[in-house]
C-alpha cells in the first residue's frame, strides 16, 4: 500500500452498503439519459471486475484457447448474458 498515498476512510463493508443504498437513485435515472454505453465508467470504477470467457478454436478443430477478457458491466451485451448475480442488482 506505499506505493499508493490515498487511503479509504471506510472498509469494504461500508463502501458496499453505501453503494447499495445507492442504487435506485434518481442519479442514475439522470445521468442514463446522456449515457453513450460507451464504458468509460467501467474503465474508471475502482469496483469494477467484470469479465467473460472467450474461446478461440484453432483450424484443425480440436484443440483451442480460452482466455478470460474485461468485460463492461454496465454494456448492453454484458447485461444480456449475465448470470443472476448474487445481490439481485442486475435483472
Amino acid at each position: 500500500m506505499e506505493k499508493c498515498p490515498e487511503k479509504l476512510s471506510h472498509g469494504s463493508h461500508e463502501i458496499a452498503t453505501k453503494v447499495r443504498a445507492a442504487f435506485h437513485s434518481k442519479l442514475w435515472e439522470e445521468l442514463s439519459r446522456t449515457c453513450f454505453s460507451c464504458g468509460t465508467c467501467n474503465i474508471v470504477c475502482p469496483t469494477c471486475y467484470c469479465f467473460d470467457v472467450q474461446d478461440t478454436w484453432n483450424l484443425d478443430q480440436v484443440s483451442g484457447q480460452r482466455c478470460r477478457a474485461w468485460d463492461g458491466c454496465q454494456l448492453e451485451d454484458s447485461r444480456r448474458f449475465r448470470w443472476v448475480p448474487a445481490h439481485g442488482e442486475l435483472p
